[in-house]
């Protein structure tokens, strides 16, 4: 539509009729004219979801054509092109990234629990539940060890949601939504100047969801409550402050899959499943969070933030235990199961400083970073298990073709009389970090970082703790071989310490973490002919 005002307005002057006029009548016309203010219309001919920073990749505001590591962001409009409204429904969009189970991944191979929100740690959906997407508004994925920025993680890479924030102008927007198997949505978003003063702005929002999914005995309902309020602090800075309130059930969640023959052939139907009716995973979710930016000077940047969360996760749930012939005719029937009954509480806090200073030495520009975080982690975890009734328990198992459903539950076991285990721990995680981004002419640029990290892991239940440091560094450089395409090479490094639990002597531990390093070389091409710039006309 941009572009075909921006025609009509010149295909307009352009055949419009030549006429000859005496001076007279043109300062006639001169005299009568009336000058307007210009205007200036941007907008895109096309769109290709073409993001050009992350802060990810750098804590910065570096173009990703001069990142060198390879770096993905998912922006807001392919979430709502492909009507995404949980993370699960955007794998198939991340290159390197493939479905593990429930919400986990595989990045690059390694399994991916490296999650970090606005670029702090802290996941509120740890465990088994799915995160959702309402209030997010994009995806950033760094790939390769995150050490240099971020400390101890998996060395598949770092994924980091950001959320939305208010906005200067004011928006409305009420959504519903259907589906197949039952699905059905509805939210609400406003965001804007509070009573008219852009220097105070607020964002609410609310989302609620209900599904049946094809296989049998499981549904899923979501609903999501998220405010926060944008204050102007000063000349340049900004103060926000986030609460998310998340609850999420799904009953029979707890999946493991359909049974299949050597040859991968399903040996049941694929809406089979193990759990009973009444089994569910409960999730209760709250998370607040603050962040101030300023630039004090035009060459001098810092933000400080805090983020806190806690949720608790409950579940109870069939576990399958193994194919038995139970009424010796040669085929293997009869699914074994276990009943588990299970509680996870999780309690965190992390804070995190920046100042980034901009500056020439030596005749190059430098964009150098210093940082610092902290991170501090409860976990608590109880569970009591009734065994199958081959093994002795009372808990039956099902019938692999014909099953049968609803003839026991939890309240057939008798769990008040099971014992329940349990482990409880404390981790903490902080550390320092400087980076250096130098432009060394137009085509090349370099960046080289090197962080310090300590960590500490507490047994609460014993007493027990194991702490240790780490140094994790990235170098890389990037070259711009012609507009939109760049060459890039690097090197990275990055570490994972062991957990508290598997860190027992009874097993050979205490254990050194596990260390990564990666070497990668690349190419980057963005399109600017394609329409993905914007494209201006001025009137």
């Amino acid at each position: 539509m941009l572009v075909r005002s921006c025609l009509v307005v010149s295909l307009a002057a352009a055949l419009a009729p030549a006429q000859a006029q005496s001076p007279a009548n043109q300062a006639k016309d001169q005299a009568a004219i009336t000058e307007l203010d210009s205007v200036q219309v941007l907008g895109r001919a096309q769109r290709l979801y073409k993001a050009d920073e992350a802060a990810v990749a750098t804590r910065t505001d570096t173009p990703l054509e001069r990142v060198p590591q390879s770096v993905q962001v998912l922006p807001r409009e392919l979430i709502d092109d492909q009507a995404a409204r949980q993370v699960t429904d955007l794998y198939r969009s991340i290159s390197g990234v493939s479905y593990f189970s429930y919400a986990g991944v595989t990045l690059r191979g390694f399994r991916q629990e490296n999650v970090l929100y606005d670029g702090l740690r802290g996941d509120p959906y740890s465990g088994f539940s799915v995160p959702q997407l309402f209030n997010i508004e994009r995806i950033e994925v760094l790939k390769g060890p995150g050490g240099a920025l971020y400390g101890g993680g998996d060395p598949g890479g770092v994924i980091n949601y950001v959320s939305k924030k208010p906005k200067r102008q004011s928006e409305r927007s009420v959504e519903v939504q259907a589906g197949n198997y039952g699905f059905r949505a509805a939210s609400v978003e406003l965001t804007g100047p509070l009573a008219g003063n852009e220097r105070l702005r607020y964002r609410v929002g609310a989302y609620a969801d209900d599904e049946s999914p094809f296989r049998r005995n499981t549904d899923s309902q979501s609903l999501i409550g998220d405010v926060a309020i944008a204050m102007d602090v000063g000349d340049t800075g900004e103060l926000t402050l986030q609460y998310t309130d998340v609850t999420q059930d799904l009953g029979g969640n707890r999946l493991r899959g359909v049974p299949v023959d050597d040859n991968g052939n399903f040996l049941a139907a694929i809406d089979w499943n193990h759990n009973e009716p009444t089994d569910y995973l409960d999730m209760r979710a709250k998370v607040a969070s603050a962040k101030y930016t300023a630039s004090p000077s035009d060459s001098l940047d810092i933000d400080v933030s805090a983020r806190w969360f806690e949720n608790s996760e409950a579940q109870q749930y069939h576990e399958p235990m193994g194919l038995i012939d139970r009424d010796r005719d040669g085929v293997a029937e009869w699914m074994t199961r276990q009943f588990r009954d299970q509680l996870r509480d999780n309690r965190a806090l992390a804070v995190n400083a920046n100042a980034v200073k901009r500056f020439a030495f030596a005749g190059l520009d430098h964009q150098l970073l210093f940082g610092a975080d902290g991170y501090r982690v409860d976990n608590d975890f109880t569970s009591r298990t009734a065994n199958a009734d081959t093994a002795r328990g009372p808990v039956p198992g099902i019938d692999l073709f014909h099953p049968v459903y609803g003839l026991t539950s939890a309240a057939s076991y008798r769990l008040e009389r099971l014992p329940r285990t349990g482990t409880s721990t404390r981790g903490l995680r902080y550390g320092a970090y400087v980076q250096d981004e130098i432009t060394l002419s137009q085509r090349w640029y370099l960046l080289a970082g090197l962080r310090w990290d300590g960590f500490k892991d507490e047994n609460r239940l014993n007493g027990a703790d194991v702490d240790g440091d780490d140094l994790s560094w990235r170098v890389g450089a990037t070259y711009t071989a012609q507009p939109g395409l760049n060459l890039y090479a690097s090197m990275a490094s990055g570490f994972l310490p062991q957990t508290t639990a598997n860190q027992s002597d009874s097993v050979g531990g205490p254990f050194d973490p596990e260390r990564s390093k990666q070497w990668e070389v690349g190419a980057k091409s963005t399109s600017t002919a394609s329409g993905s710039s914007p494209t201006p006309c001025s009137i």
